[in-house]
């Protein structure tokens, strides 16, 4: 620090209204030199002086600073503040684009299908809800095809999905007849219709199918035992003839564990049972009650083997002047097969009264014939003289202008299979 002695003057000349100033650093005190009166008669100035601490300058030059700093946070805390509302008004992720509000689209409207593959639908519909177990066959169904070829006159359309092909077939007027066959191949398992579409109706003219039918696992233990029945109680064998079997799963909603299933038929009913385990042991059931006779028989089935807990009959010869023979009891499973499988075919099935039986072949053997009638219906049935005997069976139905139905297939060990079928009513 400079001695006070030594200071020199801090002179600041300003002119106002004629008056200067001065100030000059005197120990601790700041001298502030005012000008003041002027005497002419000396020529000198009168001066007066005014001493200031120089803490007071300390103190000025601190408030100085104070001001500034408080000025600079002001300016801080204003910037800070107008930064954050700033950031309030961006989007929470500024590392992500606004996703951009997708402007209304009008609905596409699916493309119309074509009058055949109208046509094509509609006869899938009509065989699933006549054929039982074809169902089973058309899942999933993605049709591909279509016109196929077309000469003068006529076109055809064909289309093809998995195993299935269906061929539509028109000539080409106003208003036509569409001619129709679908058909279905896998391995031994065939279904060939055909058919006629006119002005939204749908007539089935021939329906076939081999191999279709593939019994379930309870329907195969259920067979087993009615054999084994038959071969143990010859009494009841004859009660066993002919079986056409409706019926499955009839377990109680709810119930875990265990699984029942039932089945009946003329005056018989069977049941199975089993705990869901793996190769479980199935209980069986079987009765039959019809009039005052009575069988009751119970066992049990594993591993291919059926073994008897208990069987009893009752008043079972009562029952020989009431059963139908067998050949009645196939022709009624026939008849019932065909009404099942084929619509339309139900109208002229109502009060049958059946009359006819075994046909004399004079001195042709080996070989058994019967035929039945009842109001236009024929049945006709002949069958080997062997054990367990394959049935070819022809059925027709005509009124007094035309035939209307005509069936073929065969029967053995209660399963119908059907060569053929035509309709034309």
């Amino acid at each position: 620090m400079q001695n006070r002695d030594t200071i020199p003057f801090f002179f600041e000349k300003q002119v106002i209204c004629g008056k200067d100033y001065c100030a000059r650093h005197i120990g601790k005190c700041v001298v502030v030199m005012k000008s003041g009166l002027f005497i002419p008669d000396s020529g000198k100035i009168l001066y007066s002086y005014t001493a200031y601490p120089l803490k007071l300058g300390a103190k000025m030059r601190r408030t100085l600073v104070i001001g500034i700093t408080v000025a600079v946070i002001v300016i801080i805390v204003a910037g800070v503040a107008a930064l954050a509302l700033l950031n309030s008004n961006k989007p929470s992720n500024p590392s992500s684009t606004p996703t951009p509000t997708a402007s209304p689209q009008a609905t596409q409207t699916p493309e119309p299908i074509s009058e055949q593959e109208q046509i094509r639908d509609a006869v899938v519909t009509f065989i699933q809800d006549n054929h039982a177990r074809t169902s089973e066959i058309m899942t999933d169904l993605n049709w591909t095809g279509g016109e196929s070829s077309s000469i003068p006159g006529y076109v055809t359309y064909v289309y093809c999905s998995g195993d299935w092909s269906v061929t539509i077939g028109y000539p080409v007027v106003l208003n036509p007849i569409y001619s129709v066959n679908a058909s279905y191949t896998s391995g031994d398992v065939t279904v060939t219709w055909t058919g006629k579409y006119e002005n939204g109706a749908i007539i089935e003219t021939n329906y076939c199918q081999n191999n279709l039918v593939v019994p379930t696992a309870q329907e195969m233990i259920r067979d087993t035992a009615v054999e084994f029945i038959k071969s143990e109680h010859v009494e009841v064998a004859r009660f066993l003839e002919v079986m056409s079997w409706s019926g499955g799963r009839t377990t109680a909603e709810g119930l875990l564990g265990y699984e029942t299933y039932t089945y009946t038929t003329r005056h018989w009913t069977f049941v199975i049972g089993y705990p869901v385990v793996p190769n479980p042991s199935y209980d069986l059931t079987a009765t039959f009650i019809a009039g005052n006779a009575a069988v009751n028989w119970t066992g049990t089935y594993q591993n291919g083997t059926v073994t008897e807990s208990s069987y009893s009959q009752n008043n079972l010869d009562s029952m020989n002047s009431m059963m139908p023979s067998t050949q009645e009891q196939i022709r009624e499973v026939i008849m019932n097969f065909i009404e099942n499988n084929h619509a339309g075919t139900a109208t002229y099935m109502q009060n049958l009264s059946w009359t006819g039986g075994i046909v004399d072949q004079g001195m042709m053997v080996g070989s058994s014939l019967y035929n039945y009638q009842s109001t236009g219906w024929n049945v006709t049935m002949r069958c080997p003289v062997v054990p367990n005997p394959s049935y070819t069976i022809t059925v027709t139905y005509s009124s007094a202008e035309n035939q209307i139905i005509a069936w073929t297939g065969t029967w053995q060990n209660n399963v119908v299979t059907e060569e053929s079928y035509s309709f034309t009513p």
